[in-house]
């Protein structure tokens, strides 16, 4: 599309044709500037320059948003660019070569932790795993040095320091779609990503749960055990909640009287308000709870919810002879939907008590049922048959 560009027209018509995923909005006066507008973000755009370079190449340079520059701003970088070409630059080449020298520290401390810090929950999380390991391994790499053989003898390295295969996995993942946001989203990396293609490690626990064993050898465990974690274990088992749903609960978000608790969107991994009953196994361990702190199952040093309680985690399923290498607190919510599963609860009644956004996620569960829910099926086929074979109705 060409149109005179003013002014008045960035601020009013930047819009994108329905039908169209986006458009270029090129100034009619011929200097290559143009406004890229997408239809997800209506009312913006980014202003480019479209110009050959030397080898007649047609290439294009990123100049700013319409939000951060003016139209006269971009005016001014286009007649200095241009001035710049005539001469025999090539911007982008240069840009180019300047991210080609970029180490990739700076690009995660100046571009994809600003990026992913207010988009992303588990930030945090991805700052420590890249300070401890990724960091002292990469971070003076240039980006564009970065190899798949070195980043697949970084991933075996920390397999061969005893570190789980969940450990190993996460710090590759978070490789491989760290420079995958400087590819295509922030458009700085021009290469192709190492991380692609380097295989996972197993993970035995990833869709793990308790049997009808192991939780006859646990809940006495956490019963005798009679402290906040355990309590909160009991809780996980009783509810299927989060984690950090059930540490950071609070006795105003409980309704004793109804039998509910309210989650806010604040602690829901959904970002919404919701709820959950409240059963008799929870009820007893509620009772069981100190209300002096606005927490049921706050630190009692500190009075605030646990940061983390894997410690204790661990350390009582050791207790209850369970191997605590390839359990996690996530084990619980899973074997909380196992036994409503094989119990004979419906996939829409588990999806609603677990909340999940989609029924895909929760018919992963119906891969566990046991032996005896099984049999029982069969049982009811083979009833069928035998009666039909008999002549019965």
């Amino acid at each position: 599309m060409i149109a005179n560009l003013t002014t008045e027209f960035i601020e009013t018509k930047l819009t994108c044709p329905e039908g169209k995923s986006k458009i270029e909005i090129v100034h009619n006066d011929r200097s290559g500037l143009y406004v890229l507008v997408s239809r997800v973000s209506p009312g913006r755009g980014t202003y480019y320059l479209r110009y050959k370079n030397d080898a007649g190449k047609t290439t294009h340079r990123k100049l700013g948003r319409t939000d951060d520059i003016s139209l006269a701003e971009a005016k001014a970088m286009v007649k200095k660019l241009r001035a710049e070409i005539a001469l025999g630059s090539d911007p982008q080449a240069e840009v180019k070569e300047k991210r080609n020298e970029m180490t990739y520290h700076h690009y995660m401390s100046e571009f994809y932790f600003p990026y992913i810090t207010p988009r992303r929950r588990n930030a945090k999380k991805y700052r420590e795993l890249y300070d401890n390991k990724i960091k002292p391994a990469f971070g003076q790499t240039k980006v564009n040095a970065i190899s798949k053989r070195s980043v697949q003898a970084f991933h075996s390295d920390l397999k061969q320091q005893g570190y789980s295969n969940a450990y190993c996995n996460r710090h590759l993942q978070l490789i491989k779609s760290s420079i995958n946001v400087g590819i295509n989203i922030m458009e700085i990396i021009d290469i192709a990503n190492p991380a692609v293609g380097v295989p996972l490690f197993e993970e035995q626990g990833k869709d793990r749960c308790l049997n009808s064993e192991e939780l006859a050898r646990l809940i006495p465990v956490l019963i005798q055990a009679d402290n906040q974690p355990a309590r909160a274990i009991r809780f996980l088992l009783a509810t299927g909640l989060r984690l950090s749903e059930c540490l950071n609960c609070r006795w105003d978000h409980i309704d004793m009287e109804n039998k509910i608790m309210f989650i806010p969107a604040s602690s829901g991994k959904s970002k919404k308000h919701d709820s959950i009953p409240i059963n008799e196994a929870a009820a007893q361990v509620l009772d069981e709870c100190d209300r002096s702190t606005p927490y049921p199952f706050a630190n009692i040093t500190t009075k605030l919810p646990y940061i983390s309680i894997k410690k204790r985690f661990k350390s009582l399923m050791r207790q209850a002879d369970i191997n605590d290498n390839d359990v996690t607190a996530h084990c619980l919510r899973r074997t909380a939907a196992s036994i409503a599963i094989n119990s004979g609860r419906t996939l829409a009644e588990v999806q609603k008590l677990l909340r999940h956004s989609s029924p895909i996620v929760t018919e992963k569960y119906y891969s566990r049922l046991d032996i005896r829910t099984l049999q029982n099926a069969s049982d009811t086929i083979s009833e069928q048959l035998l009666r039909a074979a008999s002549g019965d109705k």
